[in-house]
């Protein structure tokens, strides 16, 4: 998500403040986010899925 809200220098100035107001958020957001628990339910997502598609040998 960051490096497709990077600023470059072809971006109209619309995309700039978007850009600059939308990574500001995310970088607020990130720091109030419990990391270990999102990291635990997203491998109990991708485990699910891989059961239902029976995927074993991928995991």
């Amino acid at each position: 998500m960051q490096h497709a809200m990077k600023i470059s220098d072809d971006d109209p100035a619309y995309s700039v403040r978007f850009k600059a107001a939308f990574t500001k958020d995310l970088n607020q957001r990130r720091e109030n986010i419990n990391l270990e628990w999102l990291k635990v339910y997203q491998t109990q997502k991708i485990n699910a899925l891989f059961d239902h598609y029976d995927l074993k040998g991928f995991k």
